[in-house]
């Protein structure tokens, strides 16, 4: 409860100060069925969410807290529902309120983010519960031990946040040093120190990573390739289990284009650790994502990724429908196919339809 009064405490600080708020509503309609029990299911869920920002001369605060809502019958008696309304974010304190309603209706209070920075022109501190993405890759991040990116998400850019603290160095302007430390459950520590700079063909960084159960060595890459306007990029690392003593690589190499209307990526990953499962087995996948924009008003997106060693197979077709500068209406499906013990062979049909708004 303290903790909680802090947040709302806080939340008063900021908005007694000069600051900017800005509110936004997503709300969803799914349909699926359930993995359990093979059961179709349908459900309406609902966020709402504020942004408080308020800055002055060098200094910056931000809170984003949600109020999300799920309406339903049958969903709330799903194994999913049970998934996520027990899952718990790898941090040191909760982030979530506990879901209460009745059979039809559940609600619940989540703090999305809440940091204070200090920026000048070469130094930046941020500490508090903020973001920090790590790699180059668009549809596979690797290297990002913090905040991964989960490209079968309805919602990608919707990444976990860290608690703790950031500190950049501008070395120059095309260069920076990066330290990052963050608090997990338990009091455990997630470490990182990343360089990156720009050489005269292309943008690169090393970085390291220690956490509780490995140690990282890695690299990012970004260019173009010979004047074309076909972008390259890689990233990868070398992990080392501190149980086992045994080590471990991921890397992706990956290219894309942008025509007028479009852009395409391309991206392969191995991974010796299963990128799903967690698994150690060696795996390799090969992801496409495309995006069209025929008119001012519609834009379409299309993510298919391949298992290269098991065959399996997902697909991800969306659309987004311009209402006004200020709302959206997205509907789209995921489907997949292979064995039941494939990566993806397990993977229910979802559908959705989505309705955004921001004021």
């Amino acid at each position: 409860m303290k903790k909680y009064l802090f947040f709302f405490c806080s939340f008063l600080f900021l908005h007694g100060a000069q600051s900017e708020f800005a509110f936004e509503n997503t709300n969803y309609i799914l349909h699926s069925k359930s993995a359990l029990d093979d059961k179709p299911y349908m459900y309406d869920f609902n966020r709402f969410r504020i942004t408080n920002d308020w800055s002055f001369d060098e200094v910056r605060f931000k809170i984003i807290v949600d109020n999300e809502n799920i309406i339903s019958n049958e969903f709330l008696k799903t194994k999913e529902f049970d998934s996520l309304s027990t899952y718990e974010p790898d941090l040191p304190f909760e982030t979530n309120s506990e879901f209460a309603g009745d059979d039809n209706l559940q609600n619940r209070f989540k703090l999305h983010r809440a940091y204070g920075e200090y920026f000048s022109q070469k130094h930046a501190i941020t500490f508090g519960l903020f973001n920090t993405p790590f790699g180059v890759g668009r549809i596979w991040t690797p290297v990002d031990v913090f905040s991964p990116l989960n490209s079968l998400s309805l919602e990608v850019d919707e990444r976990e946040g860290n608690f703790g603290a950031k500190y950049e160095y501008a070395i120059n302007d095309l260069s920076a040093l990066q330290v990052v430390i963050s608090q997990t459950k338990e009091e455990k520590t997630k470490k990182a120190i990343r360089a990156k700079g720009y050489l005269d063909f292309a943008d690169f960084a090393v970085l390291a990573v220690e956490t509780n159960l490995f140690k990282m060595a890695g690299y990012e890459f970004d260019s173009e390739i010979l004047d074309t306007s076909i972008g390259f990029r890689s990233e990868g690392g070398i992990f080392e289990d501190k149980a086992t003593q045994n080590s471990y690589n991921k890397y992706i190499l990956g290219v894309d284009y942008g025509f007028e209307n479009s852009f395409f990526t391309l991206e392969y990953l191995h991974s010796q650790i299963n990128q799903y499962t967690n698994i150690k087995e060696d795996s390799s996948y090969l992801g496409l994502h495309a995006s069209f924009t025929p008119s001012m008003l519609w834009n379409l997106n299309f993510l298919a990724i391949r298992n290269l060693d098991d065959e399996s197979f997902v697909f991800y077709p969306s659309a987004v429908y311009s209402l006004s500068d200020e709302e959206t209406l997205s509907f789209g499906l995921t489907t997949s196919s292979g064995e039941e013990d494939s990566d993806f062979g397990a993977l229910k049909p979802l559908y959705f339809a989505k309705w955004d708004i921001n004021f």
